[in-house]
Order: C-alpha cells, then structure tokens, then sequence
C-alpha cells in the first residue's frame, strides 16, 4: 500500500496528520497576510512587472493566484520540490502569468545553518541564514510561538524556474527566475518552509526573495500560506478501484 493511501486511510480514521510532515505532500497556496506577529502587506508575489521600476504595493506588483491554482508538491525525499499555478496583478488586470518554479538542494535548519557551510548547486560553499522578518516576539527564544529550527530550506532551480506571460502585451513573454541574493551571499534567505517561515504570520507557510530577468528585469519576492491537500480517503480509493475495475469487466 502507497504512502499516500495510507495518509488517506488516517485522515479517514481521524487521525492528526502533522503539516510540517512534508514528504510527498501536496499544498495549496494562499497568500501570507499578516497576522499580530507580522509586518504589513499580503501578498503570493511581489515584483514590479515593468522593468524594474518600483511601484507601490497594491499596484501591478502584488500577486495572488487565481481559481486556487496555486499547489506547492514536494518529493518524498524532501529534497525537492515544484510549484506551480496562475498568478494576476492586483492592480493591473493585464498581468497575467503562469508559475513554473522547482526548488533543489532541501536541507534541515541544523545542515543549512552549519557553522562549517554547505555546499550550494554551484558546489560551492555557502552559509545559511534563515529570514526571520516577523516581530521579535514571535519567536521561540522571546517566548512566541516560532521555532526557525525546525525550517526546511531549499534553493531555486535557476536551469527550470521561470514565469511565462498570459495574455495581451506579455502573452509568451518567459521571465527567468533566479535565487536572491546571489554573489557572496549565495546561500543566505533561500527558499524556507514551516511554522511562521513565511514573513508575515506564524501559520505553516513559505517565503524566499528572487531575481528575474529577460524582456525585463527586476527582485520580488513569495510570501505564502500553505495548507495540505487531502489525499484521498480509504472509500474514494475503493469507489475508484470499483469503477476501473467495472469498467474493465464491460470492455470484456
């Protein structure tokens, strides 16, 4: 029996299934608003989508994804993982674009954070450091309810990340995404997942900045709430196997 069908089977059971067990998981993905413990915005992604030019939030920099296509999937060896969905401009109904982002190279707090370095996808060594942009209080060590070490991080995939144009002037139009910072901090404020991981709010979500670059260039940034999608449950799984199996019988 597969992972997931047993997953199934203990959600049916009503049985607490952790969220920070993220191996073969799938998520959906909302945006990360701000909660007591978090500074303002409220966004999926923020990038100025012009050239660069730094716009106001609110306007055609900030990103939600539309018809809950949003879904963040991650192997289960936690060593990778993919997103995927449809983001629109808030301010700018004409910016339109379509997610494609995969994320290498997972890691624990203790391995990213190493005092000794870790080696990054260029293989070369760098130092972690988590992104901690929530209020002090937040976290575990001030008495919040935070604890960063049990994070999970993990690099953009430079060779296979882009957002592609939907529509209008940016129809087909491939923006290029890349990990931010790059240069000697390479390795600093990567791609983190868990319990308050996503800058704005201390539920279960994700955060990391990027570059992009092609017909136009610029930084931005994803700060997003995840919640588990159900596998499916121990009858759904029977009721399938009922109806391949009768439909079987009627080919025959």
């Amino acid at each position: 029996m597969s992972a997931r069908t047993l997953r199934g089977l203990a959600i049916v059971a009503g049985l607490a299934i952790s969220s920070t067990a993220l191996a073969g998981i799938s998520y959906s993905i909302n945006p990360a608003v701000p909660d007591s413990y978090g500074p303002g915005g409220g966004h999926a992604f923020w990038f100025p989508d012009n050239g660069g030019a730094q716009v106001p939030n609110g306007g055609n920099a900030t990103f939600q994804f539309v018809d809950d296509s949003g879904v963040l999937t991650f192997n289960t060896a936690l060593t990778s993982a993919t997103m995927t969905g449809r983001i629109a401009s808030a301010g700018n109904p004409g910016s339109v674009w379509d997610v494609e982002i995969h994320f290498i190279l997972g890691m624990s707090n203790a391995e990213f954070t190493n005092p000794m370095g870790h080696l990054n996808p260029n293989g070369g060594t760098s130092f972690g450091q988590q992104k901690r942009e929530l209020h002090s209080n937040a976290y575990i060590e001030n008495g919040g309810p935070v604890d960063p070490a049990t994070w999970r991080y993990f690099y953009i995939d430079e060779s296979n990340s882009n957002l592609t144009g939907v529509g209008g002037a940016i129809e087909g139009v491939v923006l290029d995404i890349t990990q931010r910072p790059g240069g000697n901090d390479y390795g600093r404020y990567v791609f983190q997942v868990g319990e308050g991981a996503n800058g704005k709010n201390i539920h279960f979500g994700a955060s990391t900045w990027f570059s992009y670059s092609g017909a136009f260039h610029g930084v931005g940034d994803i700060n997003i709430d995840l919640k588990e999608i159900p596998a499916p449950g121990a009858a759904t799984l029977a009721m399938l196997a009922a109806g391949i199996g009768g439909s079987r019988r009627r080919r025959r």
